[in-house]
């Protein structure tokens, strides 16, 4: 009789993980390949790893919600499971009482229809919207404190109006009461500065500040220089990414879309298990 001793199965259940990372690296790498060159290999091997870690807290084992997980953090940012923009994921994700894979098919048909509905075929919806923070950033900023909240609800609105008409008004006012937050406990000193970050916020996620995609923001805002002159270097590190993105072929889950979740009752049944 064949005996598995306890670490021998440890060992067989690492290597499948480790496979599984291979593959979501060698997908990742494939579709962000300016991404790929910017950070390296072993920086993306890193946030694929870290968002395997966090689709297991969700309890999500199966390779195909897994997948779905690091494919979302590529798409909507490292935070997306707790950003106010995307206020209905969290549920489906702790809803321990579904089975997993039918978790995993609930998300990915509402993944699929923001896909259609505001990231457009290839993501083109994305690139016009990055056109339009190009635009807002060159221009004067006329909000006042008073207005600041209402205001940055039009300037949302006007830079990605698909993405605001489906998120809606509840959760862009998140999205903004984030941004000026944080802005306000950076110090920044004025209101175009706040306007930045929330934008920042809005287009690649609330979680931009601390996500290893996006570096640059991290170390601007980790400089030790006064808050002047920080608010200064993320205006124009803004507008030079922004540039390139816009110099740049469209990459990324955006322009190929989220793989598909097939899922049959016999696949339900297991995750259940």
């Amino acid at each position: 009789m064949l005996i598995i001793r306890a670490e021998q199965l440890a060992a067989f259940q690492q290597a499948a993980i480790t496979s599984l990372e291979n593959q979501l690296l060698t997908h990742i790498q494939a579709v962000t390949p300016m991404l790929n060159s910017t950070l390296g290999k072993k920086a993306l091997r890193l946030e694929v790893k870290q968002a395997m870690n966090s689709a297991a807290e969700y309890e999500l084992t199966e390779r195909a919600a897994i997948r779905l997980f690091v494919e979302l953090r590529f798409l909507l940012g490292s935070g997306f499971d707790s950003d106010p923009q995307y206020h209905w994921i969290v549920p489906i994700l702790r809803d321990k009482e579904t089975p997993q894979m039918m978790r995993a098919l609930q998300l990915y048909e509402k993944i699929a229809d923001y896909q259609t509905q505001v990231l457009g075929e290839g993501g083109i919806n994305t690139q016009v919207a990055l056109r339009h923070f190009m635009l807002f950033m060159q221009q004067p900023f006329l909000l006042s404190m008073r207005d600041f909240g209402q205001g940055m609800l039009r300037v949302l609105t006007d830079i990605f109006p698909l993405k605001a008409a489906y998120l809606g008004e509840e959760a862009l006012q998140g999205i903004i009461r984030s941004g000026y937050a944080q802005a306000k406990a950076l110090g920044f000193p004025t209101l175009r500065s706040y306007g930045v970050l929330t934008g920042l916020m809005f287009v690649c996620g609330h979680g931009c500040i601390a996500d290893p995609l996006y570096s640059w923001i991290a170390q601007i805002l980790q400089e030790t220089q006064t808050p002047d002159v920080v608010a200064e270097q993320l205006n124009q590190q803004t507008l030079l990414w922004l540039e390139q993105m816009l110099a740049a072929a469209p990459e990324g889950i955006a322009t190929v879309g989220i793989t598909p979740i097939a899922v049959d009752s016999d696949s339900i049944k297991e995750s259940s298990q």
